[in-house]
């Protein structure tokens, strides 16, 4: 009895972050994830183009250590050197040694990374101005202030200034506080994905959680994955088949065996269950910091932001 109970609690919760899904920036996850691979670069993630636009927000008027940035992002320093390691080795930062203390090292942009970050500002501007056209310019600036209050609310830095009276100013802080907001949330997952999936890559992690959340809800097969992810079926093969049967249990139907369910293992659950948890945790902090109306503008945006992925990504195809 008491199983059958914590199951139901368990499809209640998945349920509950799903809805929330759908009406939080977590829906442009997966698209962001497939934009930034698509339409910046092949080897530039969704978190890697956070990172890169936070390294170049700390670096515009200022030369901190890497040993600062790390401190900035709330990491340890190796945690955060193998971060953009990655980053140097795409061609996209560059370090360079401290002409006082040569032990100090700073890093910097390359032509490549502010080419990155220069399509990636473009893509706000062109957020802004759908965001001008349904709210006029008004509510647009109570927008970029409703962004800024959450962006100070989530981090520890020194907060952004909520007065952005010119469009150069509200771009830019705009652009500065929606990647804090996804710093700061990523931030409160971090306990979590270090706990369970310290050996996962980010991408592994996101396609085990889904097969778990889609299991909950009804039955999920490769195919399936692949509409739900936007990842090829060849990277997600190599996922799974990498996961099987330590994580991943298979289950042929009972009438065509040529259809493979996918499930997490019984005894794998609990770190996708705390990591359920974090979002919603996550989503509910943001939402308690506004009035209903306000939060519900900002749920808007995000839509539109996907919106305005999606097209990124139509362009790129029909190109």
């Amino acid at each position: 009895m008491g199983f059958a109970y914590n199951e139901r609690m368990e499809l209640t919760r998945i349920q509950t972050y799903l809805e929330m899904r759908d009406r939080s920036y977590q829906i442009i996850e997966r698209t962001l994830f497939h934009v930034a691979q698509t339409v910046f670069s092949k080897s530039l993630t969704a978190k890697k183009l956070n990172t890169l636009y936070l390294i170049y927000a700390a670096t515009r008027d200022a030369h901190p250590s890497i040993t600062e940035l790390a401190e900035k992002s709330s990491m340890p320093i190796n945690t955060y050197s193998k971060r953009i390691q990655a980053l140097i080795q795409d061609g996209y930062l560059k370090t360079y040694q401290d002409t006082v203390d040569h032990r100090i090292h700073h890093v910097s942009l390359t032509e490549e990374g502010r080419r990155q970050i220069d399509a990636y500002i473009a893509l706000i501007d062109q957020l802004l101005g759908r965001l001008k056209e349904a709210f006029g310019i008004s509510g647009l600036l109570r927008y970029v202030q409703a962004l800024i209050h959450t962006a100070n609310a989530l981090n520890d830095e020194p907060p952004l200034s909520k007065w952005a009276f010119s469009v150069k100013t509200y771009q830019r802080l705009a652009a500065e506080a929606i990647n804090r907001i996804y710093e700061g949330i990523s931030r409160m997952e971090h306990p979590v994905l270090e706990d369970y999936f310290e050996d996962f890559t980010l991408k592994e992690a996101r396609v085990l959680l889904e097969i778990y959340l889609q299991d909950a809800i009804g039955k999920i097969t490769l195919k399936g994955l692949e509409v739900q992810l936007k990842i090829p079926k060849p990277t997600l093969s190599r996922i799974v088949n990498k996961f099987s049967p330590a994580y991943i249990h298979k289950k042929k139907d009972k009438h065509d065996h040529r259809v493979v369910y996918l499930s997490i293992r019984p005894g794998q659950t609990a770190g996708f269950e705390r990591w359920v948890e974090s979002r919603i945790q996550a989503f509910e902090t943001v939402q308690g910091l506004h009035k209903p109306k306000r939060f519900e503008q900002l749920l808007t945006s995000f839509k539109i932001l996907e919106t305005l992925l999606l097209e990124q990504l139509d362009g790129v195809e029909e190109a």
